[in-house]
């Protein structure tokens, strides 16, 4: 896995991309000037059109309110809110770690969230 991401992202790989970072640039800007008082989320659309693209060779998002945007949003966010220090108690303290799932709400929420979001790149990965 190493190499291969070293392979599509390295210095020399990346010029590759040029054409196709350009063209979302291009979609940017149109979004940009269309409605300016939106600019986050063309930014999260944009962003999320560029790794979709790179990664799984699709064609730009044009949508700002695409569903897919929105699940990606949703992951980044869910993700920012757990990866933060002391979020949970669990945290604080590892022993809570060995609490049972029936016990401990974040746990079933997390592993929930780990098996959906696992789908979901996997059924990307599959259709690319």
């Amino acid at each position: 896995m190493r190499r291969a991401v070293h392979e599509g992202f390295s210095g020399r790989a990346t010029t590759a991309y040029h054409t196709l970072q350009e063209r979302h640039a291009a979609h940017f800007v149109r979004h940009i000037f269309d409605s300016p008082d939106n600019w986050d989320a063309h930014v999260r659309r944009s962003t999320a059109s560029i790794v979709l693209s790179v990664v799984y060779g699709w064609p730009p998002i044009d949508a700002t309110a695409d569903p897919l945007v929105e699940k990606i949003t949703g992951i980044i966010h869910r993700l920012a809110h757990a990866t933060l220090p002391g979020t949970h108690l669990v945290d604080l303290m590892p022993i809570m770690t060995y609490i049972p799932d029936g016990m401990a709400k974040w746990k079933r929420e997390a592993k929930a969230h780990y098996h959906q979001d696992s789908q979901f790149f996997e059924d990307l990965f599959n259709d690319a």
